[in-house]
């Protein structure tokens, strides 16, 4: 008997796609440092084929799970993206299928995580990930800023490629790459932010979290992620904090009062880095050096006037290389990991390698190069279906805590305006997008 209760207690965890997105979600935070990411590629990697097995399973066996809109539009974008991969099979052919199953994954299995599930059940997996999206982050935003007050910095060079900790070229790295430090640290905070306002507990723990990881987030410097944070801070005071309801019942002073206090909290978010930046010097001029030494943290500074290459940081030379491979097979792509055996004539030397593996650092344009305008068209259905869902939750709806859920999924897909982390990849951005993306699509679901 007990032999039958737990083979039926591991069955249902198997079947359940929260645990797999769990412990892949596990396993990419572990993985923080590049040498743990190389020793944790393999159960990465075994993780992808569990699921694979749990989403032909779960087609097989529960068809109805799949039958929602927004899975239908993945499914046809799956598709379009093997198609595509089985054209431009003598390059990458392995790359391209993994790249795909990745996409089937997180829009397929991921995104219907919550089907058939009770709401005690869901709530409960919500608060397992969040959890996972404080402590972590937490942890690394400790790490960072202990780097960045005993100036520790550390180089490495490895096949041509440097790996940085702590502080490198006047940012704030930690054991990141300083962009995803910035997308984690603006994760962790809309993740604080909810708790905070579904649950009403540790409230100081998680307000002194969202302090560290907003110092944090500045000193990243990560351009794409401040700019996601300030687009997520208005939506959160307008339809949160404020809410559209008491605007909308609200006196002619009133509505005054309310539309002060956005922008006078906006204006002081978009002046806090210059107050950050002047006590940073403090911290990192030790007591050996003369104090009066300048120390310039604002990358603002050191871009060439009129230079759109160098305030885009390359990315402008990306895009136009992006259209150009387009321009040679418009209809399905090239297929992600194809993109840089196109594109590399259309960039130089040093932009190849950034290209390698897709990378043209806007999620849009890597869409429509892999997949072509079909498959961009296809995708953008989806995101214009979520975009309306939002639309009315903030508008229409009265519970505010979908409207976190809608400013954490804008926030996220502004950061994949200067980069490519949503679809494409088994990283910690498109993870928590899924599974956020799955809750607030269970909440605001006509049923309820």
């Amino acid at each position: 008997m007990k032999g039958q209760d737990m083979f039926a207690k591991v069955k249902s965890i198997l079947e359940n796609p929260f645990w797999v997105l769990y412990v892949v979600l596990f396993l990419i935070y572990a993985s923080a440092e590049k040498h743990a990411a190389i020793v944790l590629s393999i159960p990465r990697k075994a993780m992808l084929i569990v699921a694979c097995c749990i989403l032909l399973y779960k087609v097989i066996t529960v068809p109805k799970m799949f039958m929602n809109k927004h899975t239908v539009i993945f499914a046809v974008f799956v598709c379009l993206n093997f198609i595509t991969a089985l054209i431009h099979r003598q390059y990458n052919l392995f790359d391209n299928v993994s790249s795909t199953l990745y996409i089937a994954v997180g829009g397929l299995l991921f995104l219907n995580q919550t089907y058939g599930k009770t709401r005690q059940q869901v709530d409960r997996e919500m608060l397992h990930i969040l959890k996972l999206n404080i402590y972590f982050p937490l942890l690394y935003a400790v790490i960072a800023v202990g780097m960045l007050i005993f100036n520790v910095s550390i180089i490495l060079e490895e096949n041509g490629a440097i790996s940085a900790y702590g502080l490198y070229e006047n940012r704030l790295w930690g054991l990141y790459n300083a962009n995803r430090a910035g997308a984690i640290c603006f994760i962790s905070i809309m993740a604080s932010l909810y708790l905070i306002w579904k649950y009403g507990r540790k409230k100081k723990f998680l307000y002194f979290n969202i302090g560290l990881q907003m110092f944090y987030l500045i000193m990243t410097q990560s351009r794409g992620s401040w700019i996601a944070f300030l687009g997520a801070a208005f939506l959160l005071i307008v339809f949160v904090f404020i809410g559209i309801d008491r605007m909308k019942t609200s006196s002619f002073k009133g509505r005054v009062r309310y539309l002060g206090i956005t922008i006078g909290v906006m204006a002081i978010l978009i002046l806090m880095p210059k107050a950050i930046y002047k006590i940073t010097p403090m911290i990192m001029v030790s007591s050996e050096e003369e104090t009066e030494e300048e120390i310039s943290f604002e990358r603002i500074e050191n871009f060439e006037e009129g230079n759109l290459e160098s305030v885009s940081n390359g990315r402008v030379e990306l895009w136009k290389a992006g259209l150009e491979v387009w321009k040679q097979h418009p209809i399905l792509g090239v297929g992600m990991n194809n993109v840089h055996e196109y594109g590399q004539y259309f960039v130089s030397e040093k932009r190849a390698i950034t290209m390698k593996g897709g990378l043209l650092h806007n999620l849009f344009l890597t869409a429509l190069v892999s997949s072509g305008v079909v498959g961009f068209l296809v995708l953008m259905l989806f995101f214009v279906q979520l975009a309306v869902r939002c639309v009315k939750a903030c508008f229409f709806q009265s519970d505010q805590c979908n409207n976190i859920l809608c400013a954490w999924i804008a926030g996220l897909i502004a950061i994949n305006l200067v980069e490519n982390n949503l679809i494409y990849w088994n990283c910690i951005q498109a993870m928590v997008f899924w599974f956020v993306c799955s809750y607030f699509l269970y909440d605001t679901k006509k049923e309820k």
